[in-house]
């Protein structure tokens, strides 16, 4: 079983499957605010900060927690309105990088789709 961690799963400060294994790690954590509440009844804005550290390593490789990475960041949030929770939002990741990979810059944005606003 191949697993990848990067910006499509949890460390958003880094490349889309930045790392791969067969075994990882990922510790998270979001709090989210609204904004703007079933605007015209067309959408809700919402904000986060968030902050994640992980790491992904190969089998028969000891767990070295030298190897975690962590970034810290900020979400804008969209969705079609609080109480939608089977149409997913759109979300606008800012993301800072502790450890930056050689050759990219700290900061990432990144836009996906991937959220409820009730979970």
């Amino acid at each position: 079983v191949q697993l990848t961690l990067g910006a499509q799963n949890g460390l958003r400060g880094y490349p889309v499957h930045q790392w791969v294994g067969s075994r990882s790690l990922l510790l998270a954590t979001e709090a989210r605010r609204f904004v703007a509440d079933d605007v015209k009844q067309l959408a809700s804005f919402g904000v986060a900060a968030f902050a994640a550290a992980g790491y992904a390593w190969p089998e028969g490789r000891e767990v070295a927690l030298r190897d975690l990475r962590a970034d810290v960041g900020l979400a804008l949030l969209v969705g079609r309105n609080r109480l939608t929770t089977s149409q997913p939002g759109v979300r606008i990741d800012l993301a800072y990088a502790f450890n930056p990979v050689p050759g990219r810059g700290r900061w990432l944005l990144s836009i996906g789709s991937q959220f409820a606003f009730l979970e």
